[in-house]
């Protein structure tokens, strides 16, 4: 046979791996992972960010709203002197239910932010086109599912960390504080076996939201795919989280130097009367509400831009298990609606 691009008398070599998306269609090594995330992030940036964003900005609207109600409800804090037992259970209950509030947003804008990024990793790997509102509009029903595993998955690792920390609870009312506090050893177990689980399941939501299956199917399934694969589950999301965390602590500081060039060096100094009258027209006159509300405006927008990247990160992994275990690299080659190129 003569030799082609491809054959070399007495040696052959592969032909790349076609790639007519983000996501090479063969088994993915750490850096393929890494580069597909980021290229799908470059790629589809608007279909990505845009509902996330939206979501987000939505989220902390609620929230400081919310917390504009408290404060009027608590009144201002005095700047100087004691708070009465009234205000200091006012401010108690108030913060309490600002934190539950803050956690269910956060819960809301996680589950918005890994449905929208495995719809955008659907159309990246064959690098269809997508549109924010088509990204939108697909995501939206897998919404409550994806809240249902999520709360399954975390609802296990609780599960364990609860059974981890019963036997301690039962020393203690039996037998004392001694033998409980040496039952709190049993915890160690318990916090690796709640993560070992917790990592196992990494890839629930995208099994959920690409194979449009149930939440229990789903993590099923996520948990046969990811076998063998711990360590590489656990490790990879890390990486890719450290490069986010870069570009969000570094907007973070540069917020956190320009606040600090409003406050006075002594603002918060008790023994200074102009600090206090300062600190007293802030709280007095809801400027403090104005300042809680630009930190939480540009909060979701910095975290925004690191958020989609580890559900971004468990969608190529669910990618590559199957390009390893079940061949799904002509599938994805099938449904590329361009041309394929290949990766060079």
């Amino acid at each position: 046979m003569p030799a082609g691009p491809w054959r070399m008398p007495g040696w052959t070599v592969a032909p790349p791996a076609p790639k007519p998306g983000t996501v090479p269609l063969r088994p993915l090594d750490t850096g393929d992972i890494i580069r597909a995330v980021f290229a799908t992030v470059r790629r589809y940036a608007d279909s990505l960010y845009r509902p996330v964003l939206l979501v987000a900005l939505g989220c902390a609207g609620v929230f400081c709203g919310c917390f504009a109600l408290a404060y009027a409800q608590v009144g201002p804090v005095p700047a100087a002197g004691p708070m009465t037992d009234q205000q200091l259970t006012g401010l108690t209950v108030a913060a309490a239910i600002l934190l539950v509030l803050l956690f269910l947003l956060s819960v809301v804008a996680t589950a918005v932010t890994s449905a929208v990024s495995a719809v955008v990793l659907r159309h990246a790997a064959p690098g269809r086109q997508l549109t924010p509102r088509q990204s939108w509009a697909q995501s939206r029903g897998r919404l409550w599912p994806v809240l249902g595993v999520q709360a399954l998955v975390l609802g296990a690792a609780l599960g364990i960390l609860a059974g981890s920390l019963l036997p301690s609870v039962l020393l203690f009312f039996l037998a004392g504080p001694v033998p409980a506090a040496w039952g709190l050893l049993l915890l160690i177990p318990g916090l690796a076996g709640a993560l070992y689980v917790g990592v196992r399941l990494i890839l629930a939501v995208p099994v959920l939201v690409l194979e449009e299956r149930r939440p229990v199917a789903a993590a099923r399934r996520a948990w046969q795919l990811n076998r063998a694969a711990w360590w590489r589950s656990l490790g990879i999301p890390y990486v890719v989280g450290l490069i986010g965390n870069v570009a969000v602590r570094s907007g973070m500081t540069l917020l956190a130097a320009a606040v600090s060039r409003l406050l006075p060096v002594d603002a918060f100094d008790s023994g200074t009367d102009g600090s206090r009258a300062w600190l007293s027209a802030w709280l007095s006159v809801g400027s403090l509400t104005t300042l809680v509300a630009v930190f939480a405006l540009v909060a979701a927008v910095l975290m925004t831009v690191r958020a989609p990247l580890a559900p971004l990160t468990y969608g190529v992994l669910y990618l590559d298990r199957r390009l390893r275990m079940e061949n799904l690299g002509p599938t994805l080659a099938a449904a590329a609606s361009h041309p394929v190129t290949y990766d060079r």
